[in-house]
């Protein structure tokens, strides 16, 4: 992970990585430590997504099992907790700053710095981007946007995410990721970088092709590149989806655009 080491940027604190933002990955100085089988990630993904708030043996369990835990359940919870445990200490930690699995009567914690968890990392980021975006400085906001980006290597939670116990999780951070290519592709707009802009909307509005935001900027990043007929039938098309899906009709900003471009106004040269 690039940036600085105190956390401004998407470098985690220290010796130590936890990662969601992929297949869950617990790292020592760069190297990948063995977290177990499904199970035993199921419990290091449920904690690592409540840093420093205690989970309870219920819920533990529930995320575990999904509701079929056999009897055994409270004693092979303790012992992925254990193996867990073991993992985080290090013999070559010698910063004190190893992230530590507590437990008491509230059930189980991770306790662990932000700037130890990439997802914080990526959050904090995208923060950063959109705080530069508007104030007027899209050369910052591309930066952070991509160091963010760059933290990712697959789909948010690898293989759990598909468990009932995580998708909403993995799909929230899907949104920082989707985001952090949206806020990229806005400051390529800013920056002139028109033709750059609409490559990356062209993969992000296909994925998406009823989010109304994507579809709006790839609309006017099509007119900047003198494809005014492209973003016309590219409104025709988000909006026949929104009304034969949702039945809805486009919202202010995507009807906004397409009124702009219908009059060629100027201020579509502005983002």
């Amino acid at each position: 992970m690039s940036g600085s080491a105190d956390g401004r940027a998407g470098r985690v604190h220290g010796a130590w990585e936890l990662c969601a933002l992929g297949p869950l990955e617990i790292r020592f100085d760069g190297v990948p430590l063995p977290i177990g089988g499904a199970r035993q990630r199921a419990v290091l993904a449920t904690l690592l997504l409540s840093p420093g708030r205690p989970v309870p043996v219920g819920p533990l369990i529930d995320n575990v099992w999904g509701g079929r835990e056999p009897a055994s359940a409270l004693n092979t919870l303790q012992s992925y907790v254990s193996r867990l445990r073991a993992v985080l200490a290090r013999p070559g930690d010698t910063g004190g700053s190893a992230p530590r699995l507590l437990g008491g009567p509230s059930g189980y914690v991770l306790s662990v710095h932000d700037e130890q968890l990439d997802y914080r990392c990526a959050e904090r980021l995208l923060d950063a981007a959109r705080a530069a975006l508007a104030a007027g400085d899209p050369a910052a906001a591309r930066a952070s946007a991509q160091e963010a980006l760059a933290l990712w290597r697959g789909p948010a939670l690898g293989e759990l995410q598909n468990l009932p116990a995580f998708q909403w999780e993995a799909a929230r951070l899907d949104e920082v990721r989707l985001g952090s290519e949206q806020l990229t592709a806005e400051a390529d707009l800013a920056l002139g970088r028109s033709e750059e802009a609409v490559a990356r909307l062209w993969r992000l509005a296909s994925g998406h092709p009823l989010w109304e935001q994507p579809q709006a900027l790839l609309m006017r990043a099509l007119y900047r590149t003198g494809r005014q007929a492209d973003a016309l039938a590219l409104y025709q098309r988000t909006r026949r989806r929104l009304v034969d899906e949702l039945g809805i009709e486009p919202g202010a900003e995507l009807a906004g655009v397409h009124r702009a471009i219908l009059r060629q106004d100027p201020l579509l040269g502005l983002v």
